[in-house]
């Protein structure tokens, strides 16, 4: 009579596919620090070590040319920048397999365990002169760190309202959208309020007979 098999039924050198793709995709499943990390403010936050984590939300986003220089096993980075009411932090998030689904507005919380100062001459976006630190995560690799939507929560009203708004008070700086292109770009800390209804290439549609 042969002996019952004591491997796994699914194995992959010794783990189960379940335990590999939790391994391969380590944003898919539930996450727990595994040390006490400070919530904190971004506009406190003190380029240094330390276990820290922020809740904001993501007001910018892009995924930049792979660098010269890239962690062993990443595939690319994106840089996100994620605002609260006091500040705006840059996220540089590596990756390797995990298909991050991430968009602007979406609430997040980024655990990680050290900050740094923003350095102004990385790209040429216009919002990363809003952001006055920075830090960098590659969950894949460092278990220490990680991002995760908080999807019950990215609806609510939080951190929707720009930076120093008061409900009793006129925003400082804001101006018309015309009165922005038309020239008022020229001038210190003018802010505009829009809302966004698609965001990629302007598409040109025709209709039947033109």
């Amino acid at each position: 009579m042969p002996l019952p098999s004591t491997a796994p039924a699914e194995a992959d050198n010794g783990f189960t596919s379940g335990e590999v793709d939790e391994a391969d995709q380590p944003t898919l499943h539930s996450w727990e620090p595994q040390e006490q990390y400070e919530n904190i403010q971004i506009s406190k936050l003190v380029p240094g070590a330390g276990r820290i984590c922020i809740l904001g939300r993501v007001v910018n986003l892009y995924e930049p040319p792979p660098p010269n220089k890239m962690p062993s096993t990443a595939k690319g980075c994106f840089k996100l920048h994620v605002r609260d009411d006091s500040g705006t932090l840059m996220v540089r998030l590596w990756f390797a397999k995990v298909d991050y689904q991430l968009r602007l507005g979406q609430l997040v919380s980024v655990w990680t365990t050290r900050i740094s100062h923003m350095d102004f001459t990385e790209g040429n976006h216009s919002t990363a002169q809003t952001a006055s630190s920075a830090t960098t995560i590659f969950p894949e690799r460092d278990r220490s760190c990680y991002i995760m939507v908080e999807e019950s929560l990215t609806k609510e009203n939080i951190f929707r309202a720009p930076i120093g708004y008061h409900s009793d008070e006129q925003l400082p700086g804001l101006v018309a959208l015309k009165h922005f292109v038309d020239g008022g770009h020229e001038f210190p800390n003018v802010k505009v309020l829009v809302c966004v209804k698609s965001i990629g290439g302007r598409k040109k549609c025709t209709g039947k007979g033109t």
